[in-house]
């Protein structure tokens, strides 16, 4: 990119289901099945301009991963819905989902104390 702009990664939010894949926790993407595996965040990709440096990452963004395990062993029926990290494995070609938070129709995560129940408004996507 020769505009001034460099890009340091990419940052989607996915929705699936939670499944678990020889043993690795994985979102099954809705719209084509295919399955990604989750892991916890290594490194924002957001920028702080006035640091010039990558933005810190929160506590709540470091547990978000152990939180979407708990959750998931309570077997969630709907859809979940992940915003992170997405890396490719040069090894494999893999795609890995670095989660940054999560939210379903019940939870949204980050909260500033764990897991909330989310208003009427956030659970419309859901529908």
């Amino acid at each position: 990119m020769r505009a001034g702009a460099r890009l340091y990664g990419v940052e989607a939010t996915l929705q699936g289901h939670l499944v678990t894949q020889e043993g690795v926790l994985g979102l099954e993407l809705s719209d084509t099945k295919e399955v990604l595996h989750l892991a916890p965040l290594q490194h924002k990709i957001q920028w702080d301009m006035k640091q010039k440096r990558e933005a810190p990452t929160s506590e709540r963004e470091k547990s978000a991963f152990s939180l979407l395990e708990v959750f998931a062993t309570k077997k969630p029926k709907g859809l979940v819905r992940i915003v992170g990290v997405l890396e490719q494995k040069l090894e494999d070609k893999r795609f890995i989902l670095e989660v940054r938070e999560f939210q379903d129709s019940t939870i949204v995560m980050p909260a500033k104390r764990g897991l909330r129940l989310p208003s009427k408004q956030k659970q419309r996507w859901n529908r």
